[in-house]
């Protein structure tokens, strides 16, 4: 009996190891459950803090940008009130801006073009004036010196003073009648 004893004890023995270890077991379990929710619900209170910052900085985000909006349009707002402006002026004034500097525009090239067409004439009488004082000057010359050809020498030079003179005489005659040969 001591053999079934010490057998059932063994089974007992082992059956009471085995029960330690189960409830060892449990109680890990336990302590895991109890910390991982504990890590799960500080995970969850970390999400729902980032969250929270997130919404935050979208909300201060787009407060910004309906700021810039707002200000962009109040911008456009006065520029446009001022061009309105300008243009009811320039409409009680009864020309626009476009108009008078087409109107400008054109009176100044208008005004070039009659000033270089009076510049062109000018030099263009200027030229004519020239070269008519030049063509007379010519035809008086060429005149006097035919008309010296034709006439027939009457009196013979005897004396070579005689014949210096009347060459120098001639000369001097023709140079105070005629101007010079201007090309």
């Amino acid at each position: 009996m001591e053999t079934q004893n010490e057998s059932s004890s063994d089974e007992h023995g082992t059956t009471s190891a085995a029960l330690d270890l189960n409830s060892e077991t449990r109680t890990q379990e336990a302590v895991c459950e109890g910390v991982c929710e504990g890590v799960c619900e500080e995970q969850q209170l970390q999400r729902e803090a980032t969250m929270s910052s997130l919404i935050i900085i979208q909300r201060k985000a787009e407060q910004r940008w309906q700021r810039d909006r707002d200000r962009q349009i109040l911008r456009l707002q006065e520029r446009l009130s001022i061009v309105q402006n300008r243009k009811s002026d320039e409409d009680l004034l009864g020309l626009r801006r476009e108009e008078t500097f087409r109107q400008l525009t054109n009176t100044l090239q208008q005004e070039d073009e009659q000033q270089q067409k009076v510049l062109v004439r000018e030099k263009l009488q200027q030229l004519w004036r020239e070269r008519s004082y030049i063509l007379q000057s010519r035809r008086e010359r060429n005149t006097a010196e035919f008309k010296e050809l034709l006439t027939p020498t009457t009196q013979c030079p005897t004396n070579s003073e005689d014949v210096l003179n009347t060459r120098t005489h001639t000369h001097i005659n023709t140079t105070h009648t005629h101007l010079p040969d201007i090309p």
